[in-house]
């Protein structure tokens, strides 16, 4: 009798794990067939992109009746973005969305919570602000302005610690220029960086705010964030 029991279990055991090895081959096979349409569904809207998508949460059959994943992790390499008007090329995006629902409709799609990277080389900064700048040290960075200076328009490099705002505004802080061997007053310096701060701003994505920004001799990383995203007014 125990012998037979032994042997039910085992069947039963047996039953459990060929159901449960079928159900993990059917998810992993829908979830890869889904990352690769929302892969190419992104790319489409940058530029042809190189995109890459990991749907998070298991398993993703459920997300079929729920219309809805818990993460979202999506990377796309040399994506060209055009916001506000102005088009340009980024060396990378990488975007983290929680609780994206409906998954599989993205244009009507709105995130929970959203993070995002995007990772500028110098000519891309340059191409998306207008405004070029180029890497010193540390956070500083120079610029080449024009100013009124005794009396003349010249040409002066700007140097300072590069900040970004929430609404995507680029700022020169603690800056310094020389003409000649001669340090050029503050006053003057800070007027004409006042007067390229329209130029100096990075596009912002409709629904996120810039949290900061990590820079050195290849680019800039901005840092933004967003709750309640709608994830058609980004793409």
């Amino acid at each position: 009798m125990a012998v037979r029991r032994a042997r039910s279990w085992l069947a039963v055991l047996l039953v459990v794990v060929v159901l449960v090895a079928g159900l993990m081959l059917v998810d992993a096979h829908v979830r890869d067939q889904a990352e690769q349409r929302t892969s190419a569904q992104v790319a489409e809207q940058l530029g042809g992109a190189r995109v890459t998508t990991e749907l998070g949460g298991w398993p993703i059959l459920l997300a079929g009746v729920t219309k809805r994943v818990e993460r979202v992790h999506v990377t796309a390499d040399d994506a060209v973005v055009t916001i506000e008007g102005r088009t340009g090329t980024v060396e990378s995006i990488d975007i983290t969305a929680e609780g994206l629902s409906p998954w599989d409709d993205l244009p009507q799609a709105t995130a929970e919570d959203l993070d995002a990277d995007i990772a500028f080389r110098w000519s891309d900064l340059e191409a998306m602000t207008g405004f070029p700048l180029s890497y010193v040290s540390g956070n500083r960075v120079s610029a080449s302005l024009t100013v009124e200076y005794f009396g003349a328009t010249i040409a002066i490099q700007v140097e300072g610690d590069l900040d970004l705002a929430a609404d995507g505004s680029l700022t020169i802080a603690d800056p310094t220029a020389e003409v000649a061997g001669i340090d050029v007053p503050e006053s003057i310096v800070t007027g004409a960086l006042d007067a390229l701060a329209a130029e100096m701003r990075l596009p912002q994505p409709a629904g996120l705010v810039y949290e900061g920004l990590d820079i050195d001799a290849d680019g800039v990383v901005a840092h933004l964030h967003g709750t309640g995203v709608a994830v058609g007014e980004l793409i």
